[in-house]
């Protein structure tokens, strides 16, 4: 065989290996992700509540942290940025009927404030919990 057809073999077998490898990955990656959609439940108020209130340690001058640090224990009045003390618009859905309207700034200051008090993102399951609370309100 010339060298020339066994290259053009080996580019073909390539090929394909990476295809299918392609494809087993985003099949993995599916199955991934809709196991993970089913574990999530029902939202839950007492939990969400309990996500609000609960005291995380943090790092540098604000040692302990919870979402009440800056949006205050009774959501629906307004809240103060502990290091800013730039006030908050209340939480609560009854106080703030513009709350939980716009996905993508959600889920930018859930992105935020998770990483700051809880020193992790949120999951979605805690989204929901903590967002189920707060409409409830």
């Amino acid at each position: 065989m010339s060298k020339q057809i066994i290259l053009k073999r080996i580019f073909f077998v390539s090929l394909i290996i990476g295809c299918s490898t392609s494809l087993m990955a985003s099949n993995i990656d599916n199955e991934v992700t809709k196991e993970a959609s089913n574990q999530i439940k029902q939202p839950n108020l007492a939990k969400g509540k309990q996500l609000w209130q609960q005291k995380f340690i943090g790092k540098k001058t604000y040692a302990e942290r919870s979402c009440t640090s800056c949006h205050g224990a009774n959501v629906a009045l307004m809240g103060k940025h502990i290091k800013t003390n730039k006030q908050i618009k209340p939480m609560a859905l009854s106080s703030n009927p513009q709350r939980f309207t716009k996905k993508t700034k959600v889920d930018k200051w859930f992105l935020r404030n998770c990483k700051w008090t809880m020193g992790r993102k949120c999951t979605q399951q805690e989204k929901n919990d903590i967002t189920a609370y707060l409409k409830s309100q």
